[in-house]
């Protein structure tokens, strides 16, 4: 073997030496052919796995996003909420946003329009929210954000960044009208309802 290539004998002659180098070059070239085929079913088998996890990895987006704002959904909110309720948390705020005349603009100007807003409402919550916030679409036109360790200020200013963001959105598109409550706790303890309580005020908001 030399540099990983099998090589064959040199033949010489015609006698039982002879016999033996040529036995001894079949079997070598059959072991080259077991080779290839060996290093032809491991890229077969690498490809395959990677196909695999791709595959995994795509399906566990799938179940944890919006497939429209590419924004975490309902579900993925439920296993965070329980995370924290499990372990509790400081300086917790939520807000709760509902898209305004989302069935309107579906009825009048097309899904494609509802859409769109729909998209312009993710960026301008993703814009506003710090980039450790938990933004959700929990529904057909509801938002989620949810935030740990920050101050009731820090909520208040991201909050304004939204209503900000939706009165500059609406001079270049169509109006984008976004019903918003927030609510802050400086502590969420483990295993209490306060964190499902704050959403509940959020929305009722």
């Amino acid at each position: 073997i030399v540099d990983g290539n099998i090589k064959q004998l040199a033949i010489e002659g015609n006698d039982e030496l002879t016999q033996v180098t040529v036995s001894m070059n079949q079997m070598l070239e059959r072991i080259a052919g077991s080779r290839r085929e060996i290093g032809q079913l491991n890229a077969a088998l690498q490809a395959e796995l990677i196909e695999r996890k791709l595959a995994q990895q795509f399906l566990l987006y799938s179940s944890q996003h919006d497939a429209l704002t590419g924004l975490f959904n309902r579900t993925y909110l439920d296993e965070a909420l329980q995370k924290i309720l499990r372990q509790g948390a400081v300086g917790v705020g939520v807000i709760c946003c509902d898209l305004d005349g989302l069935k309107l603009v579906n009825d009048t100007l097309g899904h494609a329009a509802g859409d769109r807003l729909l998209q312009r409402t993710a960026d301008i919550l993703k814009a506003a929210a710090p980039p450790q916030a938990l933004i959700v679409r929990t529904g057909g036109d509801e938002f989620v954000v949810v935030l740990t360790e920050i101050t009731e200020t820090d909520l208040e200013s991201i909050g304004h960044k939204i209503r900000d963001a939706c009165r500059i959105s609406d001079l270049m598109e169509l109006p984008l009208r976004l019903s918003m409550g927030w609510r802050y706790r400086e502590r969420c303890d483990p295993g209490s309802d306060d964190l499902e309580t704050m959403l509940k005020d959020a929305d009722d908001e």
